[in-house]
């Protein structure tokens, strides 16, 4: 649960042309914005269903993020809580996501989409006050690699898991005395021998891709080297 949640009386309909502003120029947190806009509308457009009616009351034309600090890089103390306000009216309806840092606006969003709900009509979201914040700093998951090769695409989407549950670091337990999937440029026979086969290496590029897409989506990666006892 939120640390804090006021609920108010039933859903704001979504306008068909309803759009995620920020004013940052964060390109990290822009493209957080698109991303969460293709999960909350895959199934199409808002109010672009065949059933629409002629709707008889405003509907939210916009969700407004604001970031007190974009440029504060991911890190064990990061700063990473929200207030996500969405007010329905007879006049107007209003929809706001304040954060800190854009890591706290990326939980706000994914609260958002968790909130949208498919209508006859399109999409509706319920009117609703959050005020939220991690109770932990490190939040982790740990895989373990040296031991059952995952392929690369198997840790994006495990990254992409951990985002969707706002948790923010992958312990990547990447080598061990079972296998060293690493492409090791210093020692090159820990990796030739090593590997399970050469299909079952991790390279530098595909390494730092993992990083890069998992820093996106607010996750760090944290390696684990080990040796043979």
């Amino acid at each position: 649960m939120p640390m804090s949640m006021r609920q108010g009386e039933g859903f704001v309909d979504l306008a068909s042309s309803f759009k995620i502003t920020t004013s940052s120029d964060s390109e990290t947190l822009r493209a957080a914005i698109e991303r969460y806009k293709a999960i909350m509308f895959a199934s199409g457009k808002p109010g672009s269903s065949s059933n629409t009616t002629a709707a008889t009351a405003p509907a939210l034309a916009s969700l407004e993020v604001t970031v007190t600090d974009p440029s504060e890089d991911l890190g064990l103390e990061t700063c990473e809580n929200y207030t996500l306000s969405v007010k329905g009216g007879l006049l107007m309806e209003k929809a706001s996501l304040s954060a800190c840092t854009i890591y706290g606006a990326m939980h706000g969003l994914e609260t958002f989409a968790q909130l949208v709900r498919v209508t006859d009509g399109g999409y509706a979201v319920p009117s609703i006050e959050i005020d939220d914040g991690p109770r932990f700093h490190f939040r982790g998951l740990l895989i373990d690699s040296s031991r059952h090769f995952l392929p690369m695409p198997v840790l994006k989407a495990t990254v992409d898991a951990l985002a969707y549950n706002k948790m923010n670091v992958l312990h990547w337990h990447i080598v061990d005395g079972d296998s060293f999937p690493f492409e090791s440029k210093t020692f090159p026979g820990l990796t030739a021998k090593g590997a399970y086969s050469e299909n079952h290496i991790y390279t530098h590029e595909a390494i730092q891709d993992l990083v890069e897409y998992a820093h996106a989506r607010g996750v760090r990666v944290m390696p684990e080297f080990d040796t043979p006892g």
